[in-house]
């Protein structure tokens, strides 16, 4: 029987069980337009398949110049098989399916159809066709399959090779709607080697299970391009709980100019029982235990050389993955899913009317949760929780719900709020290892939230720093390092679990810890103001008021209340009423003893939020701090503190009340005493000042060094080189009485009074300090002749 005559077999059908009704498709129109949707991408995937159906370990796909040949090294095709493929399409009634395989529907090899108008198939010495063409040469389109396999010297031992020839010139089938398959041409070739070898790691890593297929190997060729070969494999599973988790990947290598990188990916699975129709159609690549009564489950994800999780783009597998190009294919997660899944008609995706599926997501989902509170989450961290959202947004309807379960179950990573300022200030960095604990507290503390999420309204970025450091330091945060896509989904309000499990914490929760008191979730966590003494809080709490300013968050009225109520840390930190507080950089702030009115302290004085006109604080100025006369008041011990301020931060002080230090008991003479500026001598020469040393207070050191003070005048304040006429005449005097009151002079008295000729020869050299000597000057006349008479 010729092929052309075998297809007629299927034209009509039985008759049907009730008296005049009859089974009758015209089959083949419709098979024209069920080759239209097939996509030419899917050919790969529906090759590996049939070889994975009969077992085989490897697959070798070769791109010819003519034509595209692919062969297995499974089992041999038998007799239901040749069967199948005399069916040009479907099996189940007339022809067995497939039992308890991946392929069951006898449409997946129909993809060859895309490139080629005839497929041959040959296997155990035998070869079938199945064509476009089952009419004579010539003759319009019309598709038909061999009658029988017939023999093929040619055909290999084992497995399946099948050869499908390129499609030369378009096709227009005669009947149905108006179509046409184009013809394939060289760049169509190429693009499909180039798709599938960019695919293949990702699309089949399912395919291997440490207890089913440990190891599988492709091959794809091209006869320009060279060579891919994707050697996929397992590790042994290990038991975690109720889960078993193993790793799995794809070493990529060959000649091919633009091969994929490695694949890495961690698995986690369960066993579940088989129900329903699962029984029938769950493929042996699940089925465990006796009788096949359970079957497995399988939830993987992205992980580097460390195994650290990394972000992904999930998809259903089926063990083989659905195409990359398919929307309905992917999961909304970064996670793939693995299990017995129906295809829906065109194979990009899950059939979305099948109720199994909706169970076997469900079932998927739950083994997620469980893998990443187990597993995961007390391994990695907030790495952990990277998988859960895909790498490009979806918009988090699938996350929502498991990050829901994880907020429920405490398995949310959460830091304090120290923890978390140290990874906001170093860019997240570092890896924590273990799931914060619950925030301490009693019963109702704890049925009333787990942890917070400091975020702002105005910025869809994760946590905001800012936030987080004004956050009550008793609550357990979020933390930080969690994906800024799941930092989202947990502020929004829509999440399940929200003011429950967990709650937001906005600039309204810090606004009306100021303003009110705290509202009524965080009315437990006591007064803000002990914190605002710091300068470091206080300046956080500043920079969201700033940044609530700046992004029209913070309405007038709100801002009003803020001005009114808040408290800043003064230059002792000491939280005082915004008020109350001057600034002033040139005033010294913290110098016990000295009465100042309280300054704001210097670290949050520069905010820049204190520059905006509503904020600002009148200066305390210098000038002023010196009008008080607090100094003047202070004990020994302030002034010096005082200097000690001064030497540091002289540069500050205005130039116009740097005189006015002068007069103040501050500086330091060389015993140690405090006097002021004109009190202090440092005479230019040396002999000079050993000879007034008695009489005249010469400076210390520090007030020597000091930028303040000048020794060679200029505008700074300077000290004075010239004893006064007063400090010259005590010194005389001191001089006159040592001298011995005797009636005939002594040896004694002549070498006092020599040495007192010899001062005073000094003194009278030195042209600054003659002046002062002009009113003792007869005295001095006086004391010289008797030293002339003493000696005569």
């Amino acid at each position: 029987m010729s092929p052309g005559r075998s297809f007629a077999l299927g034209e009509r059908a039985s008759q049907g069980n009730r008296s005049g009704l009859v089974t009758e498709a015209d089959w083949v129109p419709s098979f024209w337009n069920f080759l239209l949707k097939l996509e030419r991408e899917d050919l790969i995937a529906e090759l590996v398949q049939n070889d994975l159906d009969q077992g085989a370990k490897r697959t070798v796909i070769s791109f010819e110049r003519d034509r595209l040949v692919c062969e297995g090294n499974g089992r041999p095709v038998d007799a239901d098989g040749w069967r199948r493929l005399r069916s040009i399409q479907g099996a189940g009634d007339k022809v067995p399916a497939k039992s308890r395989k991946i392929g069951v529907k006898n449409h997946g090899l129909k993809t060859a159809f895309t490139i080629g108008d005839e497929i041959r198939l040959s296997s155990a010495g035998r070869s079938i066709i199945q064509t476009l063409y089952a009419r004579d040469p010539g003759e319009p389109p019309r598709p038909g399959a061999s009658e029988t396999p017939e023999p093929d010297p040619g055909a290999p031992d084992e497995g399946c090779r099948v050869v499908i020839g390129y499609r030369g010139t378009g096709l227009e089938p005669p009947v149905g709607e108006a179509i046409r398959l184009a013809a394939i041409d060289a760049g169509d070739i190429d693009n499909l080697f180039t798709s599938a070898c960019a695919a293949a790691p990702e699309q089949f890593a399912g395919i291997v299970s440490p207890d089913f297929a440990p190891r599988y190997e492709m091959v794809i060729r091209h006869w320009r391009f060279g060579e891919a070969r994707f050697r996929f494999s397992c590790s042994r599973p290990r038991r975690v709980g109720r889960i078993e988790v193993f790793r799995r990947g794809c070493d990529v290598s060959g000649t091919e100019s633009m091969l994929p990188g490695n694949l890495r990916e961690e698995v986690a699975r369960r066993l579940l029982p088989l129900r329903g129709r699962l029984r029938e159609r769950a493929a042996d690549f699940f089925r465990r235990g006796a009788r096949g009564a359970h079957f497995l489950v399988e939830v993987s994800w992205p992980v580097n050389t460390r195994g650290r999780p990394c972000a992904g783009t999930g998809r259903f597998r089926y063990p083989i993955g659905y195409p990359a190009t398919s929307e309905e294919a992917l999961t909304g997660h970064g996670v793939s899913f693995n299990a017995p899944i129906v295809s829906g008609t065109q194979r990009h995706g899950p059939a979305t009317n099948d109720p199994a599926n909706t169970e076997l997501r469900s079932a998927c989902e739950s083994l997620l949760a469980d893998a990443l509170v187990r597993h995961v989450l007390p391994q990695w961290g907030a790495s952990g929780l990277r998988p859960l959202a895909p790498a490009i947004p979806s918009g988090g309807a699938a996350v929502r719900p498991l990050l829901a379960v994880l907020a429920r179950r405490g398995a949310v990573p959460t830091v304090s709020r120290d923890e978390a300022l140290a990874l906001l200030s170093q860019g997240r960095t570092g890896v924590r290892r273990a799931v914060g604990p619950p925030v301490p507290g009693g019963s109702a503390r704890r049925r009333r939230y787990r942890f917070v999420v400091p975020v702002a309204s105005w910025t869809k970025q994760g946590v905001e720093r800012s936030l987080a450091a004004v956050c009550p330091r008793s609550e357990r945060q979020v933390d930080p390092r969690i994906p800024e896509d799941l930092i989202s989904l947990l502020k929004d309000g829509e999440t399940d679990g929200h003011c429950t499990h967990f709650i937001d914490f906005t600039e309204e929760d810090a606004f009306s810890a100021v303003t009110d008191g705290w509202n009524e979730y965080f009315d437990h966590v006591g007064s803000p103001w002990t914190e605002l003494a710091n300068p470091g809080f206080a300046r956080a709490y500043l920079d969201v008021i700033a940044a609530a300013l700046r992004a029209n968050k913070c309405e007038s009225a709100t801002e009003n209340a803020l001005l009114a109520a808040i408290r800043l840390p003064d230059s002792f930190g000491k939280a005082r009423p915004r008020e109350e507080l001057y600034t002033g950089a040139s005033v010294p702030p913290d110098i016990p003893g000295l009465r100042t009115p309280p300054l704001l302290h210097g670290d949050v004085a520069s905010h820049p939020l204190l520059r905006r006109r509503k904020w600002r604080r009148p200066e305390y100025t210098f000038r002023e701090f010196l009008d008080t006369g607090a100094l003047g008041q202070a004990d020994d011990g302030t002034r010096r503190r005082f200097l000690d301020w001064l030497r540091e931060n002289g540069s500050s002080v205005p130039r116009a009340q740097r005189g006015r230090l002068g007069n103040l008991a501050i500086w330091p003479t060389a015993d140690g005493r405090l006097c002021t500026l004109e009190g202090l001598c440092a005479p230019r020469s040396r002999r000079v000042a050993a000879i007034l040393s008695e009489v005249i207070s010469r400076p210390h050191d520090q007030v020597s060094r000091s930028r303040l003070v000048a020794t060679r005048g200029g505008r700074r304040m300077s000290l004075r080189r010239t004893p006064s006429v007063d400090e010259v005449e005590r010194w005389l005097q001191r001089r006159l009485k040592a001298l011995p009151d005797d009636a005939r002079p002594t040896p004694a008295t002549i070498t006092a009074l020599r040495r007192l000729q010899s001062e005073l020869a000094v003194l009278l050299k030195d042209a600054a300090i003659a002046p002062a000597l002009s009113s003792p000057w007869r005295k001095c006349v006086s004391l010289s002749c008797q030293v002339k008479w003493l000696e005569d």
